[in-house]
C-alpha cells in the first residue's frame, strides 16, 4: 500500500504509525480511532467515506470513530483532517 498521492503532499505525517502498520498487514481491519480537525469537528466530512462516528468532541475539534483502516487512510487526505490517531 503506498503512502503517497499525487493530488497531495504526503499524508503519512496526519496519520498515527500504528495504523499505518497495521495497513500494511491488513488493510480491511476495523479499528477505533480518534480524527483530529483543523477547525470545528464535522460529521458531514465522515459521511462520504464509511467511517462510523462513536462519540464527538465539537468543542476539542475531535470526533472518536469506528472505521477500517484504509477508509481512516483515505479520510487522511482531506485537508480539513488534522490528525488520525489509533484510540486504544
Amino acid at each position: 500500500m503506498s503512502f503517497t498521492d499525487s493530488n497531495t503532499t504526503n499524508y503519512t505525517n496526519k496519520l498515527d504509525y500504528r495504523l499505518i502498520e497495521i495497513a500494511k498487514i491488513s488493510p480491511s481491519k476495523e479499528v477505533r480511532a480518534i480524527v483530529v480537525f483543523r477547525r470545528m469537528a464535522d460529521k458531514k466530512i465522515l459521511d462520504s467515506y464509511n467511517v462510523r462516528p462513536i462519540s464527538d468532541y465539537v468543542s476539542l475539534r475531535i470526533i472518536k470513530v469506528r472505521a477500517k483502516v484504509r477508509d481512516l487512510i483515505e479520510l487522511a487526505k482531506k485537508q480539513e483532517i488534522s490528525h488520525v490517531l489509533l484510540d486504544e
